[in-house]
């Protein structure tokens, strides 16, 4: 995607930020310095604070393509204001609508994904202001406690 990513725009100018640290680390370094963009990746690691480092970036990205729960980096990322690109991969789908962009774990789905954002302001703003709306709906600390008390007061349950 990556490589795609910066042929479709040579006039921009830009950076990628791998965080994190997992298997196909060596992978990743190996295509990075076979691609020949070494200068456009900085490979951070397991980081502390993902805040800092969310509010740095343009666009989010979620590239896996094995199965996921519901990913908190997601969830962080649309707190954040931060337009994001995910791919379609176990839970994550529970985290959006037709809203957001869901990619296919693929490079010409995800290069398309992340495309359609570079070149289309109107619509990252509109996914920026819908997704933060979206995740404090669903997953805010006041809503996850009314839904918990919801159900537990549509248990009937008797005492002996």
């Amino acid at each position: 995607m990556a490589e795609n990513i910066t042929k479709l725009y040579p006039d921009k100018d830009f950076m990628f930020f791998i965080a994190g640290e997992g298997p196909m680390k060596q992978k990743i370094e190996k295509w990075i310095l076979d691609t020949n963009l070494v200068e456009k990746f900085v490979m951070l690691g397991h980081i502390d604070n993902v805040a800092e480092l969310l509010s740095a970036l343009d666009i989010f990205t979620l590239t896996s393509d094995s199965k996921e729960g519901v990913p908190q980096s997601v969830i962080q990322a649309l707190l954040m204001n931060k337009p994001l690109v995910a791919t379609n991969i176990g839970s994550t789908k529970d985290l959006f609508c037709e809203n957001f962009n869901l990619a296919e774990a693929d490079e010409n789905s995800l290069t398309e994904a992340v495309s359609d954002l570079v070149r289309n302001n109107q619509k990252r703003d509109k996914f920026v202001r819908f997704g933060r709306n979206s995740v404090l709906k669903s997953f805010s600390q006041e809503s996850m406690v009314k839904n918990i008390l919801r159900v537990y007061k549509g248990l009937n349950i008797k005492n002996n």
